[in-house]
């Protein structure tokens, strides 16, 4: 179902990675995964949990799974109903990630040597599928409305930003709605314009980035922020580029291979900025304490 976004709609094209990387973490994140489902050998059991707790996360789970089910069949309903449209593509998303959920969830009662399986341990693997169940939603479109919002304000930032700067350092430039109008002609901001295919394909690679690198939620959430945030600027960035060229060229001088190339180099960048962020993010700033070998060491008398 999404394949048809992916090979029609140039903003979504980077879904022709989602299986690659979806695996990927899963291959990276097997052994955990095989501990519970299987066992180890050795392993002490888990303790028992409190019946109330166990029946709680017990009827959360297997609610969530056939209310899963029945979205999941609302949008094939819908996409045989009417054909390929997004609503149908996100009911189908939603309720394929959170089947799956689910289904982790419910599969892990007991492992393959017939131990039951604690409630913590059977979130801690739950914790597992949160990328491959969900990161699906951002390579299917996000609903019309969302979408359409989200390229407006896009469009607003950067024609703004642009029109400023301009301003601000004496070039005469006049802004009408999302056109500049130039000494040498109108510079129309259209969607292309706008960084949502920079905005959706950053959004998915600061997702995979924090599945493979982080565990905290934090971490997580704050490296997906930056890597919209950043996917913003340097957008604005490749505008001001732009716009300069047209400002001294004419706009004919920046149609076809130089509006793409750039547009493409925004998402390279964005990605490199992006495992910068992440290095930074993993480097141990501050020494760890030293050992009680290293303490020794260092006290020993020179002779």
């Amino acid at each position: 179902d999404q394949m048809y976004y992916w090979l029609n709609r140039e903003d979504y094209e980077f879904g022709f990675l989602v299986s690659i990387f979806v695996m990927y973490v899963v291959h990276e994140r097997w052994g955990k995964i095989r501990s519970v489902l299987v066992g180890e050998p050795n392993a002490a059991p888990d303790p028992p949990d409190k019946p109330a707790k166990r029946a709680f996360f017990g009827l959360t789970f297997y609610t969530g799974l056939f209310a899963a089910l029945i979205m999941f069949m609302i949008g094939v309903f819908f996409r045989l109903i009417t054909g390929i449209n997004e609503f149908s593509t996100v009911m189908m998303t939603l309720g394929f990630g959170f089947y799956w959920m689910s289904v982790v969830y419910v599969i892990s009662a007991a492992d393959a040597r017939g131990r039951p399986v604690g409630v913590p341990r059977r979130l801690q693997l739950v914790n597992q599928f949160w990328f491959p169940s969900f990161a699906w939603l951002i390579s299917a479109p996000l609903l019309v409305l969302l979408e359409t919002r989200i390229k407006t304000w896009l469009l607003l930032v950067v024609t703004t930003v642009v029109f400023g700067l301009f301003d601000f350092l004496g070039y005469p430039i006049t802004q009408e709605g999302n056109v500049l109008v130039l000494p040498k002609g109108n510079v129309g901001v259209a969607d292309a314009c706008s960084g949502i295919r920079s905005l959706t394909g950053c959004l998915f690679a600061g997702c995979f980035l924090a599945a493979i690198y982080f565990e905290g939620w934090g971490k997580k959430i704050f490296l997906v922020v930056m890597a919209g945030i950043l996917a913003v600027c340097t957008n604005v960035i490749r505008s001001i580029i732009l716009t300069a060229v047209a400002y001294n060229e004419g706009p004919q001088a920046i149609e076809g291979t130089i509006h793409d190339v750039t547009g493409y180099a925004v998402l390279g960048v964005t990605c490199v900025l992006l495992l910068v962020l992440v290095h930074l993010m993993t480097k141990q700033w501050i020494p760890p304490p030293p050992t009680d070998e290293e303490l020794a060491d260092s006290q020993t008398p020179c002779e």
